[in-house]
């Protein structure tokens, strides 16, 4: 296994970390100190359209939130700015040079089945290069959970806060090396269906709710055990003092990858570690958005 399985988890975008963590999405924070609950919900970055299911309890959570938290305010015009820098190889490296002899057939296949020119993406990071492809992969429109919390709490009249900054991303991202990156590449451009028949199966663990299950097969599929610390437990670490302050201030819809929920450093028991009480809440089944 390669490490583009991990950019399907990770999904600029699907990232997932077991422990017996019973099948929820949605999780109430309650605490004595707190006047009101808080929420914490696990998303997919993207995933296609008639996959997309907004719960009843999610969204009556979110109703009843004073803000809406999020890893990364993707609309936020700083942040496009600057992930557009950060995109770009400074080091003069390029595709061409990290591909070597693969580069023509990696180039060809991009070309063919994603209609995207690997020459004039020549110094963009692998990485980058290879999440453009997922919502491809879907052979449907793409949807974002992100996008459509942050429609609704426009909607609602309530603030939009983030857990970390581009730099803070990024950082965790270059811990793996532009070779290491270029692997996503070439498992993509040979082994299409095998992605699509991955990301299916995560899709419906997903949808059963298992963050467990999900969060095992995320790791073992993704062959990401090398970079989970600096991509998903420092993060998780890095986020709890943070949630702490959003929640003392106001109610909070926090929402974020799945794959942060479960695990021995998870967001579920790190939160419970300190003094917070999690309850799951399993969603009824009704999709607000048929």
């Amino acid at each position: 296994m390669t490490g583009f399985r991990y950019v399907l988890i990770f999904g600029i975008i699907l990232i997932l970390a077991g422990c017996s963590s019973p099948k929820a999405l949605l999780w109430e924070i309650s605490h004595d100190s707190l006047e009101n609950p808080s929420y914490l919900y696990g998303t997919v970055h993207v995933l296609g359209e008639s996959d997309f299911i907004m719960h009843e309890n999610a969204e009556t959570a979110l109703s009843a939130s004073e803000q809406l938290v999020l890893e990364l305010n993707p609309t936020s015009p700083d942040v496009q700015s600057e992930l557009i820098k950060a995109m770009a190889m400074t080091d003069g490296q390029t595709l061409q040079s990290i591909l070597g002899d693969d580069f023509d057939a990696v180039a060809a296949v991009f070309a063919d089945s994603f209609n995207l020119d690997l020459n004039q993406l020549n110094r963009i990071k692998p990485f980058f290069v290879a999440s453009m492809i997922i919502p491809k992969l879907l052979n449907e429109a793409a949807k974002s959970y992100e996008l459509v919390f942050i429609e609704k709490a426009v909607g609602l009249g309530i603030g939009i806060a983030e857990l970390e900054t581009v730099a803070d991303q990024v950082g965790a991202l270059d811990q793996m090396s532009h070779e290491e990156q270029a692997e996503m590449l070439r498992t993509t451009a040979f082994e299409i269906q095998e992605q699509r028949e991955m990301f299916k199966y995560l899709v419906e663990l997903y949808h059963q709710e298992d963050i467990k299950k999900l969060n095992k097969a995320s790791v073992e599929l993704s062959d990401m055990q090398d970079f989970e610390a600096a991509l998903l437990t420092k993060r998780n670490q890095n986020w709890i003092p943070l949630i702490e302050t959003f929640i003392k201030e106001k109610s909070s819809f926090i929402a974020v990858g799945a794959a942060h929920l479960a695990g021995d450093e998870g967001v579920i028991k790190l939160l419970k570690e300190a003094g917070y009480k999690l309850t799951p809440l399993p969603s009824s089944g009704v999709n607000m958005l048929k």
